[in-house]
């Protein structure tokens, strides 16, 4: 009989742990909340330009002319966005490129060069804790 009241007590005293890992120490290791990390670059040019922006999995280039602007959701902390003009680019080569939280601005960076970077870490989501 004591063993058995033992053997229930152990058994007890491991579904608390696993309760306690569930609820207490588990939520520390999920993925944080998504946010929307916002894009954009200008060129004063009307010659097509190229972007690339890369965030945890998503590595995307494309061509845009005048203006660009992409919304992406990503729970990531790092975000790399670099515009670049053709070199064959005749005349102002001043690109500008923006990455924006809601209406916070992370960094926005200007050149005249024909190429900027707007590589950046990403303040974490709020996830209303």
């Amino acid at each position: 009989m004591k063993k058995l009241i033992l053997a229930l007590g152990l058994l007890g005293a491991g579904a608390l742990a696993v309760l306690l890992w569930i609820f207490v120490l588990a939520p520390g290791e999920q993925t944080p909340p998504s946010q929307t990390v916002v894009f954009e670059a200008v060129a004063t040019t009307q010659d097509p330009f190229a972007v690339r922006y890369i965030v945890g999995a998503d590595d995307v280039t494309q061509t845009a002319t005048s203006q660009f602007v992409a919304d992406v959701s990503t729970s990531e902390n790092h975000a790399q966005f670099i515009v670049s003009l053709e070199p064959s680019t005749q005349g102002d080569r001043t690109v500008t490129c923006r990455v924006s939280i809601g209406n916070d601005v992370i960094v926005e960076q200007t050149s005249e060069t024909g190429f900027v970077d707007c590589t950046t870490d990403l303040p974490r989501a709020n996830d209303g804790n």
